[in-house]
């Protein structure tokens, strides 16, 4: 195969759960949520997977509920169906319509919720909820004629390309943190998300739902330098990616499209994407409601039978399927860099960042192909994907310096350009002068002390009007009490080269910036800034927070005869709760629940007591327990329920 012109980052980086569950349940990702009906009366379709690991046959209910974001049930279905020992089942209800229906769309992202209920005997043994958001998706026309419709209204996909990739924490990208991005993403007038080149977590379809941007999720995959005919453990690779991508993201309106390979050689791919088209579809039937497949620039050809036809690096197409431009650019370095737009080693303070009143104006020949060739409202296809929104890194020019934003999403000038071609915001571009002032911002100021959140501390050189202007200048940053943060820069490469406080940062394009991580001291934080050329020192404060307590347990610690049993009742049971706080590992239960926890450590030796009433928690003190790996459990029904703690701090 090929080197993929991008990189990715190994390790940990989502969330990881202890899920405890009955021995009759509903699996991860075991659910697939439709709308269906009209748009005018909507239903909603849910098949629901209902696994039974009981020795014997059990007759289970599943009931559904669509309920709107002020509580109120709008709509709901009922089903039974046995589900014999050791199995499992599709339970498919289809609720009844819902009047005057808030439909989703990217101008009101309105959200319902579908509670999902297994009820055995009368007695409930488990419950998913799930967003919804109600809409339907629909192509029309061919080539050059192509109309994407959400709701029956025509919708021009205006989108960017865009990778999962923060500065220096890499892919590892706290969660809080997609909610800006995909904010900041739309403000400039962007209503469509291609993720290249690999599917995303949960919580940034999340963010893309709350905020009503549209989705392409796309398997894992970047060319195809060889020959892939017959390779046998690949393709079983690519079928289990497939159905992983449409399981795990299934459930998100914000999702329109599968990809399924970018710029793969048409023939060396035998009839395999075939298969995975039909897999895909298999598990997500195209209906009003569902979604499209299509796969970025075929190279060779158009014999497969995708639902719509992805261009790359195009503008027009005679294909008789509805077309989507998949990357698009304006190819200004022809016109401003005599080794072509291939390489397009982007400098900030220079070409797509360069100063607005250069003469080799990159940015405004970006702005003005886009709008007229792939954005506009005369453009031939039905969208197009700006490649791309944010600087990565790459392995093919060690920079991949060719975003609208850098890569801790400091905008460039073309990131202003663009916002105000298309959202008529005024721009805040930088250029070359003196400046007079430093201005200093946090783009998240209330923060979890939980070692991850990250917040972009962004300082700009002023002049007396407000003008960013741009000098050869160094930024030091330092924030207070340092027990609280760690301050990160690297520059432009995917190393860390200054890590702590204070940090030193030089400025490009007017601007300079550091991320700031929270530790796991909550507090108040002060971040203050002074500048070589100039001589403000601003500051900005935020706060950190102990995060709130998470449930990571309970799960049954007892003997595997007596777990079924056990399950059944652990579900029905108070959960007890954890959460890393300033002072110590925090344990608590829900309000008016009393019960006294014991910790112990992996020997099963107690090493202290807490007796918890009323919702109260308590701090386990770690001088008692010492560091490491410990477990607070609580006794009850002579059965040991746990979580795990790790006390190292």
């Amino acid at each position: 195969g090929q080197m993929p012109d991008f990189e990715l980052f190994s390790g940990m980086y989502r969330d990881v759960c202890l899920i405890c569950k009955d021995s009759v349940y509903v699996p991860l990702h075991g659910q697939r949520i439709t709308t269906t009906g009209t748009a005018a009366s909507p239903t909603v379709r849910a098949v629901t997977t209902v696994k039974n690991e009981a020795a014997e046959s059990k007759s289970v209910t599943v009931t559904v509920t669509l309920v709107d974001a002020t509580g109120n049930s709008v709509a709901t279905a009922t089903g039974t169906a046995t589900i014999t020992a050791k199995s499992g089942s599709d339970v498919a209800l289809t609720t009844g319509a819902v009047s005057s229906p808030s439909l989703w769309s990217p101008s009101k992202p309105y959200l319902y919720s579908l509670r999902t209920v297994l009820t055995v005997g009368g007695a409930t043994v488990d419950s998913v909820v799930e967003k919804v958001g109600l809409r339907f998706f629909s192509w029309s026309g061919s080539g050059n004629s192509s109309v994407f419709s959400v709701n029956g209204a025509a919708t021009k996909l205006r989108g960017v390309c865009l990778a999962q990739f923060m500065g220096w924490v890499l892919n590892a990208v706290p969660k809080s943190r997609f909610t800006y991005q995909v904010k900041m993403i739309k403000e400039m007038g962007i209503n469509s998300i291609r993720c290249a080149h690999y599917p995303r977590s949960r919580a940034f379809y999340d963010a893309c739902d709350s905020l009503g941007m549209l989705v392409l999720c796309e398997v894992p995959s970047w060319g195809c330098g060889g020959s892939f005919n017959g390779k046998t453990a690949f393709w079983n690779n690519m079928y289990a990616c497939d159905s992983a991508m449409v399981l795990d993201a299934f459930n998100h309106p914000s999702i329109y499209g599968w990809v399924l390979f970018n710029e793969a050689t048409e023939s060396n791919l035998g009839d395999e994407m075939d298969k995975e088209n039909a897999i895909i579809h298999a598990l997500d039937p195209v209906s009003g409601s569902g979604r499209v497949t299509l796969s970025a620039t075929m190279q060779g050809g158009t014999k497969y039978t995708f639902d719509l036809l992805g261009l790359n690096y195009d503008e027009s197409s005679s294909s008789n399927a509805p077309s989507l431009n998949t990357e698009a650019y304006g190819n200004a370095m022809k016109n401003c860099d005599p080794y072509g737009d291939w390489y397009r080693n982007y400098i900030r303070g220079n070409a797509m960042d360069e100063d607005m009143t250069g003469n080799c104006s990159e940015a405004t020949i970006e702005d003005n192909t886009m709008k007229t060739k792939f954005w506009g409202s005369t453009a031939k296809l039905a969208g197009a994907h700006f490649w791309c929104f944010m600087d990565y890194s790459s392995g093919r020019n060690t920079t991949g310096r060719e975003g609208i934003v850098d890569r801790i999403w400091l905008p460039k000038n073309v990131y202003f350009k663009m916002r105000n071609t298309m959202m008529s915001t005024a721009p805040d571009y930088w250029a070359n002068g003196t400046p007079t002032k430093l201005d200093l911002t946090a783009d998240n100021t209330t923060l979890k002390a939980d070692g991850s959140d990250l917040s972009l501390i962004t300082a700009t050189l002023r002049d007396a009007s407000n003008a960013c202007k741009h000098a050869s200048c160094n930024v030091t940053f330092t924030a207070t009490p340092a027990s609280c943060v760690r301050l990160m820069y690297g520059g432009h490469s995917t190393s860390l080269t200054d890590s702590g406080n204070p940090v030193t940062v030089a400025v490009e394009g007017g601007r300079a910036g550091v991320l700031l991580r929270t530790s796991r001291t909550a507090g108040t934080i002060t971040v203050s800034a002074t500048a070589t050329c100039v001589s403000t020192t601003p500051s900005v404060t935020l706060t950190s927070t102990d995060p709130a307590p998470e449930i990571v347990g309970p799960f049954a610690w007892a003997p595997m005869a007596q777990r079924q049993g056990a399950a059944k009742d652990l579900f029905r049971s108070p959960r007890l709760k954890t959460a890393y706080t300033s002072k110590g590992v925090a344990i608590s239960f829900p309000a008016g629940t009393a019960k006294t926890v014991h910790i112990i450590d992996c020997q099963g030796t107690t090493r202290a007591s807490y007796a918890l009433g009323n919702g109260s928690a308590a701090i386990v003190d770690c001088t008692r327990v010492g560091a490491g790996i410990v477990y607070a459990l609580w006794d009850d029904n002579g059965r040991r329920m746990l979580v795990r703690l790790n006390t190292v701090r």
